[in-house]
């Protein structure tokens, strides 16, 4: 199950994990295509906890319609957690849920992925709307593993 969480820090069921980023103008393709291309990656990440490595090679050479090709760089952020304020979603992995975030600019954007054990920064060019995309692709690879 895919959740977002609500000012007051409550968990809710969505349809989508993310609607656009505020002020970008972006909208995400049609509904399961993301989903789609989440299951294809699901395949190379079932068993094993998301680690910067791995989400990089995941999304490696991805190319997602409306958005292009996402090119991805990942590191770990020793000893950082992501605040209640800051997470954008929640996904539910099976053994523990994975809290995302995403920080965006003009030109690049951040995407963060808290794995309860570490948080992993991923740097997306293109901007938010690459980094949104990159977070519901993301969401949609982790749901239910």
């Amino acid at each position: 199950m895919t959740t977002e969480r609500d000012d007051d820090g409550a968990d809710r069921d969505r349809t989508r994990w993310l609607d656009a980023i505020p002020g970008s103008g972006f909208e995400l393709p049609g509904t399961g295509v993301l989903e789609d291309l989440g299951a294809e990656l699901r395949r190379g990440i079932e068993g094993m906890t998301p680690s910067a490595d791995g989400i990089e090679a995941i999304l490696d050479g991805v190319s997602i319609p409306d958005v292009g090709d996402i090119d991805v760089d990942a590191v770990v952020r020793p000893g950082e957690t992501i605040d209640d304020e800051q997470v954008d979603g929640v996904v539910e992995t099976g053994e523990h849920a994975v809290e995302i975030a995403v920080e965006h600019g003009e030109d690049a954007a951040t995407v963060l992925v808290d794995t309860g054990g570490e948080v992993i920064e991923i740097g997306v060019e293109n901007g938010g709307e690459a980094a949104e995309a990159t977070a519901e692709l993301l969401a949609a690879a982790l749901d239910g593993l």
